[in-house]
C-alpha cells in the first residue's frame, strides 16, 4: 500500500454521507479493488496459522475483481443519494489488480464478500455513527 494515498471506498463513502457530494479527481477509469474487511482477516489468520516453508516472504492480498473508480462512485451515489462531481484530468487511467493465484493456492482462501455488499455494509454501520 502506498501510505500518502487515499482510497477511494471510504472517501467516497465519508463525503457522501458528510456532504451529499462524491468528487471523482483524476482519470474516472482509473481500476483499483476492494477486498472485505472479513475476507482480509480470515486471509491474514489463515497466513499466520500455516507454516508454510515454501511460501514466499512477500505475498499478494486482496481482490481480483477490477473496479473502475466511476463505477464505485456510481454505486455509492445510488447507495446514498449523494450526487457525483467529475474533475478529470488528461491523466492515463491507471490499473492496479494484485495476483492472489499463489496466495489463494498455498493458504486455500477465497474472496467471499463482493464489494458491493461490503461497501453496502460500510455504508449502513457509517449511518450508525
Amino acid at each position: 500500500m502506498l501510505l500518502r494515498k487515499q482510497y477511494a471506498v471510504s472517501n467516497f463513502v465519508a463525503t457522501a454521507l458528510r456532504n451529499r457530494e462524491i468528487r471523482v479527481r483524476g482519470n474516472p477509469n482509473t481500476v483499483r479493488t476492494y477486498l472485505d474487511q472479513s475476507d482480509l482477516g480470515s486471509w491474514l489468520l489463515r497466513i499466520l496459522e500455516v507454516n508454510n516453508p515454501t511460501s514466499s516472504p512477500v505475498l499478494d492480498v486482496g481482490s481480483e475483481v477490477p473496479v473502475k473508480i466511476q463505477e464505485l462512485a456510481e454505486f455509492v451515489s445510488g447507495e446514498t443519494g449523494a450526487a457525483i462531481v467529475y474533475e478529470p484530468t488528461s491523466e492515463v487511467a491507471d490499473v492496479y489488480v494484485p495476483d492472489t493465484t499463489r496466495t489463494r493456492e498455498l493458504y486455500r482462501v477465497a474472496e467471499n464478500v463482493v464489494w458491493q455488499d461490503s461497501v453496502s455494509r460500510m455504508i449502513r454501520l457509517a449511518r450508525t455513527t
